[in-house]
């Protein structure tokens, strides 16, 4: 059975779809945080892995599924016979990807201070590691465990591994939401 689409939720869509080429153009074009920038103040606190360059894969990975969702539902060429059907389950499955994917960036950068952001990053960063754990065969789990250690052993004298606890996904996503309706107003 087809339904055609309104056309406001057609222009919406479109809009949607243009944006999000927009912006992964943009941020593939973005380069190093600027000197003195807080990106910087948070790449020095921990130097090894910069909060920039991850932050830069978060918002990479969001703007990625949006533009595959895009070039299915507003493709830029069309073919004369081609037809798009929209169904729900995938396009909820790229949504969900975008929303975990840029709620990681926004949480770790939404701390109130450069220490703060970097805390969350390590976090991040644990979380990450822990993984990339699950996935591997029993035999290499070893080596998750020896980057965590290596990760603490050079934050040891700013924070204990308590002060690092891994964030989940739904945790990071849940204060993201949190943090858009306070500086909404809802």
């Amino acid at each position: 059975m087809e339904f055609p689409v309104d056309p406001w939720h057609r222009d919406e869509w479109v809009r949607v779809a243009q944006t999000s080429r927009i912006m992964h153009r943009v941020l593939t074009n973005v380069g190093d945080p600027a000197p003195h920038s807080a990106l910087v103040q948070i790449n020095e606190l921990y130097p090894w892995e910069k909060a920039s360059d991850w932050s830069r894969g978060y918002l990479t990975a969001a703007l990625q599924h949006l533009v595959f969702w895009a070039d299915h539902i507003a493709p830029l060429k069309f073919h004369p016979e081609q037809r798009v059907e929209h169904t729900l389950r995938p396009v909820q499955t790229l949504a969900r990807a975008a929303i975990e994917a840029s709620a990681q960036a926004v949480w770790m950068l939404s701390g109130n201070s450069a220490q703060e952001c970097a805390r969350r990053h390590l976090r991040l960063i644990r979380c990450d590691i822990d993984e990339q754990k699950k996935s591997l065969p029993l035999a290499e789990k070893v080596r998750m465990d020896e980057a965590d250690k290596i990760l603490l052993a050079r934050v040891s004298e700013g924070c204990s591994s308590k002060d690092l606890g891994p964030i989940s996904y739904f945790d990071a996503i849940r204060s993201v939401f949190v943090k858009v309706d306070e500086a909404s107003g809802s």
